[in-house]
């Protein structure tokens, strides 16, 4: 009875420890959920479209008072038939009519300005560039306690040529396997080739893998790929890299940054950016780089990850 009693408490520290693991994963994720959510347009969108509803409530109450009015004074002239046209023209009523038209007419040209500023500014169905490329950034958290696991990533994509397109999705899966290990990796990832359309799927198919794993280690393909690598990409690794925090999700990347990737994207592409009307044909493609603390020996996999929006811009791409 012995070994029943410790094969028992091994199982209850087993599940003890799981749980521990899934809630302070769970609470996290919606910590961070939330605070992707509550992530609001830009200050001047935002007082485009305040302008245009209140525009639009101000000109309606407009034209009710004028047509009101108007309505009163069709019912008022067959009660004044017989009054003379001097009586008429002093009646303080018709005064009433034009100050109502006027509001009326000044409410119309409000609005249409409202709707001028709105066009400007608005965001369009897709980046306002010719060609599809993208700088990502995030963080990935994962763990694995013998069967049982679980892996969540925050990425955040913004087009290289248009800086006010961009959005953040969370991707989870359950990991199936056996192995032991925690691990928080910084992500840069860069995607040529691919429409805003295509882009959530071709990530999550990205992150849907089989993986065996000895962390702390050395793995040789990895150190290939980064020696081969131009100077010009590794800094703009390292740039993305640095935003694995979630502020950086949401403040996305200032203009330094996104110039020392853009660089790199010319080196890869042979050009500058602002030359480049038409990309090489070929599938869409999209590297991924992974750095950060990691423990981890086992082997797991798991299904493909959805892409689920937490924050974006207001293009209409990603609310489809």
């Amino acid at each position: 009875m012995p070994a029943a009693r410790g094969i028992i408490a091994g199982v209850t520290a087993w599940l003890i420890i799981v749980i521990l693991f899934a809630l302070y994963d769970a609470l996290a994720g919606r910590k961070e959920r939330s605070s992707l959510l509550a992530v609001g347009a830009p200050a001047v969108i935002g007082r485009a479209l305040d302008a245009v509803l209140q525009s639009r409530t101000a000109f309606a109450l407009a034209v009710k008072r004028y047509e009101e009015a108007l309505s009163r004074q069709t019912a008022r002239v067959g009660a004044a038939a017989g009054l003379s046209d001097a009586i008429r023209s002093n009646n303080p009523f018709v005064s009433d009519i034009g100050e109502l038209e006027r509001h009326k007419d000044d409410a119309r040209e409000r609005l249409l300005d409202a709707q001028r500023l709105w066009d400007a500014v608005q965001p369009g169905e897709r980046p306002d560039a010719s060609i599809d490329l993208w700088m990502g950034s995030g963080f990935m958290r994962g763990w694995q306690i013998g069967p049982i696991g679980y892996e969540r990533m925050f990425v955040r994509f913004d087009h290289s040529i248009d800086s006010t397109c961009w959005v953040a999705w969370e991707f989870r899966r359950p990991r199936i396997g056996f192995g032991l290990g925690y691990e928080r990796q910084r992500l840069a990832l860069f995607c040529i080739r691919t429409s805003a359309e295509q882009l959530p799927s071709l990530v999550g198919r990205a992150f849907d893998g089989h993986e065996l794993a000895v962390r702390p280690g050395f793995v040789p393909s990895r150190l290939w790929r980064r020696l081969r690598r131009s100077d010009e990409a590794k800094a703009a690794n390292t740039v993305l890299m640095r935003r694995h925090q979630l502020g950086d999700l949401i403040s996305g990347p200032d203009a330094d940054e996104r110039r020392v990737v853009n660089a790199a994207f010319e080196v890869e592409l042979g050009d500058r950016l602002a030359r480049i009307s038409e990309l090489p044909p070929g599938p869409g493609l999209l590297s991924i780089h992974a750095k950060g603390p990691s423990f981890s020996l086992g082997a797991w996999t798991g299904p493909t990850p959805d892409a689920e929006l937490r924050a974006s811009s207001g293009h209409g791409t990603w609310h489809a």
